[in-house]
């Protein structure tokens, strides 16, 4: 499958290009009108992958380092809990 999704590109870009991917969509959406069971979850995969990118995402906890919300000191407080000679802590380096 990958050798034919490839074909004719060369350099570190492998992506199909956009008349590949609604060829490629064309053919999902064929099958599943014709009935296949596996196209129609890729349908489904496909739609709701394409909501979860369009949602907004929470603000996430880590932040720059020495932030006042740099997770940094906690991580390596519990590493020195569990694992004293792990090489993650400056100390062991």
């Amino acid at each position: 499958m990958k050798d034919k999704l490839t074909a004719g590109r060369e350099g570190k870009n492998l992506m199909p290009s956009k008349a590949d991917q609604r060829a490629y969509l064309k053919t999902i959406r064929d099958a599943a009108d014709g009935g296949d069971i596996l196209a129609m979850a890729a349908i489904l995969g496909l739609a709701r992958l394409d909501d979860l990118l369009k949602a907004e995402r929470p603000q996430s906890v880590s932040g720059w380092v020495g932030d006042a919300t740099d997770p940094g000191e906690q991580i390596r407080a519990t590493i020195r809990a569990n694992a004293p000679d792990s090489k993650q802590l400056p100390e062991n380096q």
